[in-house]
Parts: C-alpha cells; structure tokens; sequence
C-alpha cells in the first residue's frame, strides 16, 4: 500500500489518526510529559492564525529545520490530530516546561500563547485580513478542512460543519466575528510595539514572496542565505492552487486572493464587521477599510 493509502485510512478512523498523531508528534509528546535534559529559552516563536497560509509556514518551518539544523516544535498540530482537548489547556499550563527544547523553534501557534522570556525571543506574527480570513474561514469549516483525531473532537467538527454548511457565508461571518477578533487583539496587546518582534503578512506573501521569506528568515533570527531563501520561494509556488481549485469550495488552498471579502460579502455584512473590528484594524495599520 502507499503512504497516501494509508494515509487516506489513518484520516477517516478518528482513533487511528489520534493515535498515529502521537507517532507523528513524537518530539511534542516528549516535551510534553518528560523534562529536558538540557534547556534554552531563547528559541523563536511564529505566531498566527488559521487561514493565514498557516498550511505553507509548517513547509517553511520544516525547510528551517533541514537549512539550519533547527528542531521545530507544533503543539498545535498535536492537539488538532490527537484531538486531545487538554493538548491546548497544557500549553498554557506547562509554558514554562514546554518551550524551554534546546537549539528550538516553535510553531505555528495559531493563538496567543504566555511563553516564557518572550522579551528575549526572536517573535514573529503573521496575519492576514480579518475579513478576508473570515470568508476563507466559512469555506474551510462548511467544506474543505480535513478532520481531526479524536472521537469527541472529530464529533464536535462535524456539527460545526453542519451548521456551516446550513447558513450563508454573510450569516456564518457575522457569527464568527464574535470568536475570531479577540484573537488579534490578544495578539495587539501582547506583541505589537516589541522590538524584537517581527510583524508579516498574508498580502506580502502573496505579492513579493521574495522578500517576506527574507523577513521570515531575519524574523527568526537566521542569515538569509540563497539555498533557504530559493526552497522557500519554490515551496510557496510549487503549493498555489491552479485550474479549477482556484475557486473549488472543497479545496482546502481555494483561491488565496486579498480583499475577497469586497466581492464575497454583502455590503451591510461589510459594514457590520468594519464597526466591530474597526480598532484592530487601525492597531494593526497594515489593512485598509
């Protein structure tokens, strides 16, 4: 059998794919439940938020970790293919036992987390559009994104499918609203105004690969050199949807356009999230109305 065979069997069994997740996550689970034999808290941290190429930034991470002899650690991506809702409460719990891996890298964190010393961190927050992540939120929670371990959490995904797929995207955004932009205000509060925090965005990926994977890579705290620079570049094109997924609603990389919220929204459910996140916009200054 392939190993997209048996992918395609561990992802439709709820319990194997949580516990193939341990597997996958080893280093994770490791730093998780059994103490460091040597500590750093110096390690990098990428912040984000889901719909925000967070898909590509785990390739660009994985290439960081061959090019610079980094180990990368996403415990979000544990808990999503565990489905073990104490994954995100122990983040926050055991911050101080979890992010102190030697010669580290963290991420992507899909939400604001305490790591400890994150005054002496190389910091870097990636977002995109609030309301162009809302819409391609709609399409990823009704349609596209695969399902998560874990009998409850996969239960749990499947009625927030159900019940995005009975309402309209103008309905479903204007519910999301209320959960999504207290996440970026979190990260206004906590981050902005660091100096040691680099601030990227979707739109820059988008436009001029070139230079955000430069960015990127100073962000981290690493030399951009030519071989890294080049991988991510490919990586980012090589991922881009072409033909007819550019706009298939079951594909989980859709279009990946900015300010498609212009087009796909109503002008009242515009004008409704514009008076609700007005503020966020304005901390950010990297948005227009």
């Amino acid at each position: 059998m392939s190993k997209y065979g048996l992918k395609s069997i561990v992802s439709k069994s709820s319990t194997l794919k949580a516990a193939a997740a341990y597997l996958y996550y080893s280093r994770e689970t490791r730093a998780r439940f059994l103490p460091a034999r040597r500590t750093s808290s110096d390690g990098a941290v990428f912040f984000t938020m889901q719909k925000c190429a967070s898909t590509y930034i785990t390739k660009a991470l994985a290439i960081v970790e061959e090019c610079y002899a980094k180990t990368v650690y996403n415990f979000e991506g544990l808990y999503w293919s565990s489905g073990d809702p104490d994954m995100v409460r122990s983040i926050h719990r055991d911050a101080e036992k979890l992010f102190v891996q030697p010669n580290a890298i963290y991420g992507p964190m899909r939400n604001f987390f305490p790591v400890p010393n994150l005054e002496k961190r190389p910091l870097v927050l990636m977002l995109r559009d609030p309301r162009d992540v809302l819409v391609s939120s709609y399409y990823s929670v009704a349609y596209s994104h695969n399902l998560p371990g874990g009998k409850a959490a996969r239960q749990a995904f499947e009625e927030r499918r159900s019940k995005a797929q009975a309402m309209d995207i103008d309905a479903f955004v204007k519910e999301a609203t209320r959960n999504f932009f207290p996440r970026y205000k979190a990260y206004a509060d906590n981050l902005l105004g660091r100096p040691n925090l680099t601030f990227l965005t979707y739109e820059n990926l988008i436009e001029d690969p070139e230079d955000w994977a430069e960015r990127f890579l100073v962000g981290m705290g690493l030399e951009p050199v030519p071989t890294s620079l080049n991988r991510l570049v490919a990586a980012y094109s090589d991922g881009l949807p072409t033909g007819d997924k550019a706009n298939d609603k079951n594909s989980h990389r859709r279009s990946g356009a900015s300010r498609q919220f212009e087009t796909m929204l109503k002008p009242e459910t515009i004008a409704y999230i514009n008076e609700e996140i007005g503020d966020v916009l304005e901390r950010f200054a990297a948005w227009e109305k």
